[in-house]
C-alpha cells in the first residue's frame, strides 16, 4: 500500500510540474502548483514509512541512512543539471527536466521490492500468527 501511495505522489507531482509548461491562467496556475507541492510533500514521509516496513529490524538505520546519502547526492546534482537545462532552455526547461526527472523515479519506483509483511511465503498463511513472528 505505501509503495503504491509513494508512486503516485510522484507521479502526481511530475504531471503537475509538467502541466506547469502549457500558458494558463494565474488562479489555474496556482491550483496546479497545490496539487504538485502535495505530490512533493506527501512523498519525502512516505519514503521513510516505506524503508521502514521493507528493511529488515537490523537494516533499518543502514537504509535511513542509504536513502539520506542518495537525498544529498540529488541536492548537489540536480541543481547543477538544472542550472545547465536552465542556461539553453530558460525556466519551462527546468520545469521540464524536474517533471521528467520525476516520471523516471516513478517507472523506477513501480519496481520496488514488496515489503516482506506483504508477500505471503510458501507455507504459511497470511495473518498467521506465525507468519508474524517468522515461525515455521
Amino acid at each position: 500500500m505505501t509503495r503504491a501511495l509513494v508512486v503516485s505522489c510522484v507521479v502526481l507531482a511530475a504531471v503537475g510540474l509538467a502541466l506547469l509548461l502549457l500558458p494558463m491562467p494565474l488562479w489555474l496556475m496556482a491550483l496546479i502548483i497545490t496539487v504538485a507541492g502535495l505530490g512533493l510533500g506527501v512523498g519525502q514521509p512516505l519514503t521513510m514509512s516505506f524503508l521502514a516496513e521493507a528493511a529488515p529490524p537490523g537494516l533499518r538505520g543502514r537504509a535511513m541512512s542509504l536513502r539520506l546519502t542518495g537525498n544529498r547526492l540529488g541536492q548537489l546534482l540536480i541543481p547543477t543539471a538544472a542550472g545547465v537545462v536552465a542556461a539553453g532552455a530558460g525556466a519551462a526547461g527546468v520545469l521540464g527536466f524536474t517533471a521528467a526527472g520525476l516520471a523516471v523515479a516513478a517507472l523506477a519506483a513501480r519496481g520496488l521490492h514488496r515489503s516482506p509483511s506483504s508477500v505471503n511465503r510458501p507455507g504459511r498463511e497470511a495473518g498467521s500468527t506465525a507468519s508474524r513472528r517468522g515461525k515455521p
